[in-house]
């Protein structure tokens, strides 16, 4: 690069009229031939001229040289002795208060001795960044294809601007520094005035920052900044990439562990064996089930579902010791191995109640399910299909944001299995049926009814308190469900019929109508 300072020392007779800066890039020579030259002006010109046109517009000097700093142009070269004799004392201290340099060139000098060896200079100097920017450029990929860490990125760096270069990675906030640091600074002090900080993003995330003491000044020092972003962002396209491949290869094998994939011990062991991992001593599952709280919210939400399963996959690795999971598209299966003692699963249980009220939100509800504890991990199987049970008769029966444990709530999960024959000889269930299908026809609440007397195990003032109605209108529905299905809410053998009714309906036909207050808790199962 050609600096106003360069063309000083080139040209050792050039006379430096202002007391300015001289490190602005001169890229082209022009010659000032008209009174509003600045108009083609596009910056980084030595304009020259033999001064004739300012003679006569002495007045348009200062308009000149305003104008000719907002187009930044590097330098006005003047023949002061041959037209002007003397620049105005006003012009030289309107130029230093712009930081605007003004050369005196001699009067013996013809243009073309000024112009010819400028652009041959500018030339030169342009050829020589290019075969320093493509050596450069050959250093880096050499970086990227033998080893792309960030340590070596820094150190390559480090030969055009020194040691002290660091990247700071947002995700975990480590410093990362050359091999010839000894200690790097602290963050405060990397985020001083003393470094320029460039942003490492890819796919439009923040990934971290290169900091570089002081201020790339040079065509080499940017370049080599430039070079190192790309590399930095190619370290971290690789490390997402081996991320995304190891984690895809350990969800298939934990996949296949808990879909009874896997048929032998000793594939269990070989495989893991992969990962460091031992599992044996005692195993159980739990489901961690996340849904947006409003069905028509689920499309939007679908971007944040990701995030908010990885914060509860964080939070139970910071929680739990050997711990596992796979992750499918709204949970995430925990395997527990090593959680052969009933007080270690307890220890686990007891934290469940923080994690709902952590993670459950205005926006999604969590509800978790926990399967039973098997002495192999051959059974992973067992205990998953029990946990995502669990969620399911939970949330069919008590709602969301609790936690199932499936030895609580195991004994609904007999009506599941009822046969259909044994389901149309159930005349309870029948009647609840019939309920739901007038309120669906009609508009009528028999159903929510219904349940509002069963969750206040059948006392009719707070069931319509639950409803928000008047004792009246909850007196006045009760008697209508009376009318329809001949029930008289006496017995207690009656009562309980129409509740187990009442739950099978739930269960088997995956209502969405219990719209309750209530939450169970598990020591109420």
């Amino acid at each position: 690069m050609l600096t106003v300072r360069n063309l000083l020392e080139r040209f050792p007779d050039f006379s430096l009229l202002t007391n300015t800066e001289l490190g602005k890039e001169v890229s082209s020579v022009s010659v000032m031939d008209a009174p509003d030259i600045e108009r083609w002006m596009k910056g980084g010109e030595f304009l020259i001229t033999s001064g004739f046109t300012l003679v006569s517009r002495i007045e348009e000097f200062g308009k000149l040289i305003r104008d000719l700093d907002a187009r930044k142009i590097a330098a006005l070269g003047i023949k002061v002795s041959r037209f002007m004799h003397a620049i105005p004392a006003d012009i030289l201290e309107l130029a230093n208060s712009l930081n605007f340099n003004i050369i005196e060139i001699p009067e013996h000098y013809a243009f073309t001795d000024i112009i010819n060896p400028v652009l041959a200079e500018i030339v030169n100097s342009r050829y020589r960044e290019l075969t320093v920017n493509e050596e450069m450029n050959r250093k880096f990929l050499e970086i990227g294809i033998a080893d792309i860490s960030y340590e070596k990125i820094l150190n390559l760096l480090s030969r055009y601007l020194g040691d002290q270069v660091f990247y700071l990675n947002a995700r975990n906030q480590e410093i990362h520094k050359t091999q010839f640091c000894d200690k790097p600074p602290s963050i405060r002090e990397l985020k001083s005035d003393a470094y320029s900080n460039y942003d490492i993003e890819y796919q439009r995330v923040h990934y971290g920052t290169l900091f570089v003491k002081g201020n790339a000044s040079s065509f080499q020092e940017r370049m080599a900044i430039t070079h190192a972003i790309t590399m930095l962002r190619l370290s971290i396209q690789s490390i997402l990439s081996s991320k995304r491949y190891e984690e895809q290869r350990r969800n298939d094998f934990l996949s296949d562990l808990i879909l009874n994939n896997i048929h032998s011990k000793e594939e269990i062991d070989f495989r893991s064996q992969e990962y460091g991992w031992k599992l044996d001593d005692g195993v159980f599952c739990a489901v961690f089930n996340v849904d947006p709280k409003k069905p028509d919210t689920r499309v939007n939400l679908s971007r944040k579902l990701p995030h908010q399963l990885e914060s509860i996959r964080l939070a139970l690795k910071e929680r739990c010791k050997d711990c596992y999971y796979v992750r499918f598209s709204n949970y995430i299966v925990f395997l527990l191995v090593g959680m052969k003692q009933q007080a270690q699963k307890k220890a686990f249980v007891d934290m469940l109640p923080a994690l709902i009220e952590e993670f459950g939100s205005q926006e999604f509800s969590i509800t978790i399910g926990v399967g039973k504890t098997y002495p192999d991990i051959n059974h992973s199987c067992n205990s998953y299909n029990e946990a995502k049970q669990a969620v399911s008769i939970g949330q069919a029966l008590f709602g969301t944001d609790q936690f199932y444990l499936f030895d609580s709530i195991s004994i609904y999960d007999l009506y599941t299995r009822m046969s259909d024959e044994d389901l149309e000889r159930f005349v309870y269930l029948d009647a609840v049926e019939m309920l739901d299908q007038t309120d669906r026809e009609t508009g009528t609440d028999h159903i929510r009814t219904l349940a509002a007397l069963i969750d206040t195990d059948w006392k009719m003032s707070e069931a319509a308190e639950q409803l928000t109605v008047h004792y009246n209108t909850m007196k006045n529905r009760t008697a209508k469900i009376k009318e329809l299905t001949t029930w008289q809410f006496e017995t207690r053998e009656e009562k309980f019929n129409i509740e187990i009714a009442f739950k099978i309906f739930l269960l088997t036909r995956k209502s969405k109508v219990h719209l309750t207050k209530k939450r169970v808790s598990n020591s109420d199962m």
